[in-house]
């Protein structure tokens, strides 16, 4: 089949149409020849958003022909016909002279079976710069390594961290590491809103029965194209009820095995291999992150139960009824992407005596989340655990992020930073958190 008229009718599209204003998200990235730029993450992030704005930013690059290929009158093609996307361009573009530069890019272009193929003929050629999205951790990051020979530099794209969504929603340019006293109620009160609401861009400016709409669909969405569709699964009632017990149980430890049981108490029998690699598919469409213990044994990692969270806050509570007001969970949910969107390795720790501590870095950083200290049980606990896992990786700091309240706390040569959530989320990075 020849799909050099949709192609056409694709660009054609594209040139009439008007980009709207846009929020420049906080991603850094570099172009640089020779290699693919990918940006991967959750569907609905703003991935394809971020390339128009490259596009709008970065018209000296060359002549842009931008492609989302999960277009529907693109089924079917393959990495053969690829290549009658440039017939597209100059039927539309006749002007264009075809020894200029180009750049592609190629929005979730994994849906077209060897597409690595055609992406690596491209970068062989010195006037191609090519860019790509994608919704899969694995197919366009672990996969991609091998596929293209190393030619490609990864960066990933979340929903909207606390300072985005203040910017794009309050049309705040508050610095959140340094509020002065009176800014402080105001700002609380927008981080419960981010908390409940979550930073799907398209859901943010919308009434809170249009949000759950949009997050519900979302669910479906990644669900059935990002997990069924793509891998072909069999039990889709399976997979959508697992989904579901996953998200419910967000800021939570998870196994397989309780799992598995849980599903065969609503009479749905599978095995531990089944849901093993079905949580597998779900990490890799970016809908749940399950994080291990710390230890330096592999096999304690692998078998002792992970701590799940969930892309956005607003999809823990459009799916799941009762998690709204749990603020603690949802503050640890938040405090987990946020260091994800770091890339840092996160694990959880526990005690030899049972205290866990939320998150340790290998960057020898303690994190201990708690809506508020004010309950002194609540307080002795939260410190207990941080001072007796100090104790055992031999780390003189750690830190408790609350919602408001911020102290430090010295315990011998032991130093605890309490600090409030909007500086803790608003950090571009961690060092200034832990001096």
């Amino acid at each position: 089949m020849n799909y050099q008229i949709q192609f056409s009718e694709i660009f054609a599209e594209g040139r009439d149409e008007k980009v709207k204003p846009l929020l420049n998200r906080d991603v850094e990235f570099d172009i640089v020849d020779g290699k693919a730029t990918v940006f991967t993450g959750v569907r609905r992030a703003g991935k394809s958003t971020f390339l128009k704005q490259i596009i709008t930013q970065k018209k000296n690059l060359g002549v842009i022909l931008h492609v989302n290929f999960v277009d529907e009158r693109l089924v079917g093609l393959t990495a053969a016909q690829l290549s009658q996307m440039f017939d597209g361009f100059y039927q539309v573009y006749p002007e264009s002279a075809h020894n200029q530069k180009m750049v592609l890019m190629l929005d979730e272009i994994q849906v077209v079976d060897q597409w690595e193929s055609f992406v690596e003929r491209q970068l062989r050629q010195t006037d191609r710069i090519v860019f790509i999205t994608g919704s899969s951790a694995k197919l366009l990051g672990d996969e991609i390594a091998t596929a293209m020979r190393g030619r490609s530099l990864r960066y990933e794209i979340f929903p909207f961290s606390l300072d985005e969504y203040l910017k794009w929603v309050k049309k705040s340019e508050l610095n959140l590491t340094s509020l002065k006293r009176e800014e402080k109620s105001r700002v609380a009160q927008w981080v419960l809103e981010y908390l409940t609401n979550g930073g799907f861009p398209e859901a943010t400016l919308v009434s809170a029965a249009t949000r759950n709409r949009i997050l519900q669909e979302y669910f479906e969405t990644i669900l059935f194209r990002d997990v069924i569709e793509r891998h072909n699964v069999a039990a889709p009632i399976l997979a959508k009820r697992l989904l579901h017990q996953l998200i419910s149980q967000f800021s939570s430890t998870v196994s397989i095995n309780k799992l598995v049981e849980r599903l065969k108490a609503e009479g749905i029998g599978t095995t531990k291999q089944y849901v093993s690699q079905l949580v597998d598919w779900f990490q890799d469409a970016y809908a749940v992150f399950l994080v291990p213990i710390y230890s330096e044994s592999i096999h304690r990692q692998n078998t002792n139960p992970k701590k799940c969270y969930v892309i956005d806050n607003g999809l823990v509570n459009a799916i799941i009824a009762n998690s709204r007001g749990n603020f603690g969970r949802l503050l640890e949910n938040a405090v987990f992407l946020a260091l994800r969107r770091q890339n840092k390795d996160v694990f959880y720790y526990k005690t030899k005596d049972g205290f866990e501590v939320d998150f340790y870095l290998e960057q020898k950083h303690l994190i201990q989340v708690c809506w508020s200290l004010d309950d002194e049980d609540t307080r002795k606990r939260e410190l207990r655990a941080l001072e007796d896992s100090m104790s055992e990786l031999g780390h003189n700091r750690g830190v408790i992020v609350t919602h408001r309240e911020e102290e430090e706390i010295k315990i011998g040569r032991k130093v605890i930073k309490v600090i409030p959530s909007w500086k803790f989320l608003g950090a571009v990075g961690l060092s200034g958190l832990f001096d």
